[in-house]
């Protein structure tokens, strides 16, 4: 059975194509949801475009991040809960601080469905470590 550490090496060089049609598909979903949420904003396409982009960014980093950082502290007791918090936090700050840069009125509740859909898929990623 290999270790949880040649798990994660061999997930850090995965397929970028792979992960292609779900970084579009945040893209347009996350993008449209941001473009609602602001719809009485005259500049609410600026919202949907930046929204969009960080989810489409994110879905292609996020698994590379959260696997780097699992590798780096593996050997602390609770390292899966801390790598869960911290690539958690980094993908709730990051949009939240985009956002509020470009002056969105509504910025908790446009990022509120990345930030949670993040925070499972970090936790997906950690618990297929385990189980394999």
């Amino acid at each position: 059975m290999p270790s949880e550490s040649t798990q994660a090496d061999k997930g850090i060089g995965s397929n970028f194509w792979l992960k292609f049609p779900a970084a579009l598909a945040a893209c347009i979903g996350f993008g449209s949801w941001a473009a609602w949420v602001n719809r009485s904003q005259p500049d609410w396409y600026h919202f949907a475009i930046l929204q969009g982009s960080y989810a489409f960014a994110s879905t292609l980093a996020l698994q590379q991040l959260t696997l780097r950082c699992y590798l780096q502290i593996q050997s602390f007791r609770f390292a899966r809960a801390m790598t869960w918090l911290i690539v958690s936090s980094v993908a709730l700050l990051l949009p939240f601080s985009l956002q509020s840069l470009a002056n969105n009125p509504a910025t908790l509740p446009s990022i509120a469905p990345g930030a949670i859909a993040s925070s499972f898929f970090v936790a997906g990623v950690l618990l297929s470590l385990r189980s394999s």
